[in-house]
């Protein structure tokens, strides 16, 4: 099956314009409608191969820039209001209520990115998805890193962030915190929360809350070879979900075949057989109203129920260089 893409422009909750692209099947029918929550400093066209999967298989797939980043961008960051408030609460809140729209009275499922897995626990009408993925979605603490890397980790949250956010009045892409340059206020409060044990929840009312009464499947993958989410890390923020019906894979790179996969080499083309089709399986059983379980296909055996979490792994540094996309 193939698919065909077109670019709507979205509101956000305040009436903002948002960059968006909508992939569907170019023939049958569609089963399911899906919303791309971005990871933080990542494009909607990151996801187009991913989004154009799904489309394959019968699942419409919605993405969409949050302010800006990407085609959301305004001509210059400097001065340029924008939070991760922002982006959760008017940005995605928007993008799901386009989606809602989409998906009519059909299934409609998140797939969370990164802080896209975060956003679970910041948007309230969030509550009424079918279903989420939540990929490299973590409490991010610089304390849940290893101890080699908390220092760096330090300068940057406590130094770097606020210094270069002052001279330059945003995040520069070189700065390396996901090679695209960041709004200021983004930035910051990113830095404040990477500072906090809670990270998110010391400083959001409402999001413990949130994150606690959030009822739905939800199908997670974090890999051993994830920089941005060690497991301690994910395990911290998958713990706030306990009424979720959590199906947690944490993969090596050798269960699917792979070199390497990083926080971004799940949305890669390569991943499409191992890692996509059980996720889109999964989605498409949902919709149909069966209690799946997702199958990792080369080793034939169910991902399991609940949290399942190896010993923390050592990871390698954090440069985003590495998995930039």
């Amino acid at each position: 099956m193939q698919s065909t893409a077109r670019h709507p422009v979205i509101a956000a909750a305040d009436g903002l314009p948002l960059a968006a692209t909508v992939f569907e099947p170019a023939h049958g029918p569609v089963h399911a409608t899906l919303l791309v929550l971005p990871a933080m400093a990542t494009r909607r066209s990151f996801y187009r191969h991913f989004a154009a999967g799904g489309a394959r298989r019968g699942v419409r797939v919605a993405t969409f820039d949050y302010r800006g980043v990407g085609d959301s961008r305004p001509g210059s960051l400097r001065g340029f209001r924008a939070s991760l408030d922002d982006w959760a609460g008017l940005d995605a809140v928007g993008a799901h209520d386009f989606a809602r729209r989409l998906a009519a009275d059909g299934p409609l499922f998140v797939v969370g990115h990164s802080f896209g897995g975060q956003v679970l626990a910041l948007a309230d009408a969030l509550s009424d998805v079918d279903g989420a993925v939540l990929v490299g979605a973590q409490l991010g603490y610089y304390g849940h890193w290893p101890a080699r890397e908390q220092r760096r980790l330090w300068a940057i949250w406590k130094g770097i962030v606020p210094v270069t956010t002052f001279t330059w009045g945003y995040a520069p892409g070189w700065l390396g915190l996901g090679g695209v340059d960041l709004p200021a206020d983004v930035a910051r409060q990113w830095a404040r929360w990477c500072a906090s044990p809670g990270y998110l929840f010391d400083h959001v009312a409402g999001a413990k809350e949130r994150a606690r009464s959030f009822d739905r499947p939800a199908l997670v993958y974090s890999f051993t070879d994830d920089d941005f989410a060690p497991a301690r890390a994910v395990a911290s923020y998958l713990s706030a979900f306990p009424r979720a019906k959590l199906h947690h894979a944490r993969l090596a790179p050798s269960d699917v075949r792979a070199r390497r996969i990083g926080h971004f080499g799940y949305f890669r083309p390569e991943s499409e057989a191992r890692l996509w089709a059980p996720t889109f399986d999964w989605i498409l059983a949902r919709a149909a109203g069966l209690d799946a379980r997702p199958v990792f296909a080369d080793a034939g055996r169910s991902f399991g129920d609940g949290i399942r979490i190896h010993a923390d792994e050592v990871m390698a540094d954090l440069e985003h260089g590495r998995d930039a996309a």
